[in-house]
Formats: structure tokens, C-alpha cells, sequence
């Protein structure tokens, strides 16, 4: 299990999730789930790192306009900080 991910990838959380609920239309409940985990900075399991760093690779290419679901959902993943991490810790 990891806990020690970047305090980055929660505050990115948690700024996708404040987001998601203002727009209300990004319905992304995996990612919702998500983001409650890392905002709540509750250990992952190496199997769920795998499914965060598979998802916010894919997801990277959709994050140009903030206001747009695709932000929203690659911040309620972590976003950058936490695609950064995923690949560093899975290099180990």
C-alpha cells in the first residue's frame, strides 16, 4: 500500500472535485471516488497505482481547457503530480 504520494496530487483532487461539482455535468463517479481517496490521503494499493498512472497517461492529451471535463476529470485522478509519481514509483 502507498500513502506517500505528493500532497500536489491531492490538492489537484481536490480542486477537480470542487470543479466537478460546479459543472455538474462531468459525470466521472469512478473518478469522484478517486479523488476522495487521495483528498483524503487514504492509502493505494500498487494495483489501483497501475489503474491511476493507466488512465492519467491516456487522459493527458484532454487537459488543455480548465473548464472542460477532461481537466476536470485528469485533476480528480492527481493530474500531473500524482502521473509523475505513479512513474517514478512504478519504475522502482
Amino acid at each position: 500500500m502507498y500513502n506517500n504520494y505528493p500532497k500536489q496530487a491531492s490538492l489537484n483532487a481536490e480542486e477537480g472535485y470542487i470543479l466537478n461539482l460546479e459543472k455538474r455535468k462531468c459525470n466521472n463517479q469512478i473518478g469522484v471516488k478517486t479523488a476522495i481517496k487521495l483528498i483524503n490521503r487514504q492509502p493505494i494499493s500498487e494495483r489501483f497505482l497501475i489503474k491511476i498512472y493507466s488512465y492519467l497517461s491516456r487522459a493527458k492529451v484532454y487537459v488543455m481547457d480548465h473548464q472542460k471535463c477532461g481537466y476536470i476529470s485528469y485533476q480528480l485522478w492527481g493530474g500531473d503530480a500524482m502521473l509523475n509519481w505513479c512513474k517514478k514509483t512504478l519504475k522502482k
